[in-house]
């Protein structure tokens, strides 16, 4: 199993857009072949910060994902909207 989390701050005035714009793409990413799961997640404990995370079956599922127009849509969303972010990918072999 493959997984990459999207750590976001986002600025204030702009927090109900980005949420926005992350759910409208959620629908067809999760429908894409070998996503496990894509969530996003707002931090309790930091003010306007959230957390993508995606999960994917094989490495090549997620490479192909990174391909996509729906992740270069929320590529856009977290640049546009963002103070700041980074991308952590990771791997499992459970």
């Amino acid at each position: 199993m493959r997984s990459y989390q999207i750590k976001i701050v986002i600025e204030p005035y702009k927090s109900d857009e980005f949420t926005d714009s992350i759910t409208s793409v959620s629908r067809s990413i999760r429908k894409q072949k070998g996503c496990l799961d894509f969530s996003l997640y707002r931090d309790s404990e930091r003010e306007n910060t959230y957390i993508v995370h995606s999960e994917w079956l094989t490495r090549q599922a997620m490479e192909k994902h990174f391909k996509t127009r729906e992740y270069e849509l929320v590529l856009g969303a977290i640049r546009v909207l963002g103070e700041t972010f980074t991308i952590k990918k990771s791997r499992s072999d459970e």
